[in-house]
């Protein structure tokens, strides 16, 4: 593999857990680009090899060779995935020795679903509100950070579907709390009417 070579995606995106899913998805494509997909899963133990030099089974299939992970190229690995991680989550990974385990230790952590984490996230979109001073590009960042977390935790069956996420959008921007005059500070206006 050359040094020399250019890549989509030269470094990764500082970690931050509410965006795990788009970070995980960076993550994934900068070492498939790198070819470097199999450093990102812990290779099974090694098992003892058999005194011939051949690979195939007793019933003469061809077993698959296990991944010997190259230790450049596993170095490389674990700082390029180590750089994108803050100081305040390095801890967890401070004695991880290859990008496998430290990605094993952030799926644990961040990429498990559960019915507890998206009912959080619903109750605290569902209680959203747009005040009157809050710029309405803020209100519109958070609620879609909201939203993505909510739809993360749920199955691709049951995810809020468009009008669902109108709807809670527009009930958020409608309360009492929110303006009601045209003096909306925001490169979004256009998203936000109120009725004649």
């Amino acid at each position: 593999m050359s040094t020399s070579q250019k890549y989509a995606i030269k470094a990764l995106r500082e970690f931050e857990p509410i965006y795990y899913r788009q970070w995980a998805s960076q993550v994934k494509n900068a070492f498939a680009e790198r070819e470097w997909d199999d450093y990102l899963v812990t290779p099974p133990p090694e098992l003892p090899t058999p005194s011939s030099s051949t690979s195939q089974d007793a019933g003469g299939e061809l077993e698959p060779i296990p991944f010997k992970p190259d230790s450049h190229i596993n170095a490389l690995a674990k700082a390029f995935l180590s750089q994108s991680i803050p100081y305040r989550y390095q801890p967890a990974i401070e004695d991880c020795a290859s990008a496998a385990e430290i990605w094993a230790i952030f799926i644990e952590r961040y990429g498990t679903r559960s019915r507890e984490e998206e009912l959080r996230y619903e109750s605290e979109l569902l209680s959203l509100v747009k005040l009157s001073t809050q710029i309405i590009d803020t209100f519109i960042e958070k609620f879609d950070n909201l939203l993505s977390s909510i739809r993360a935790q749920q199955d691709l069956a049951n995810r809020w579907d468009k009008p669902k996420s109108t709807c809670t959008s527009c009930v958020a921007l409608n309360s009492p709390r929110s303006p009601t005059s045209p003096g909306i500070t925001s490169s979004h206006t256009s998203a936000v009417r109120t009725p004649p």
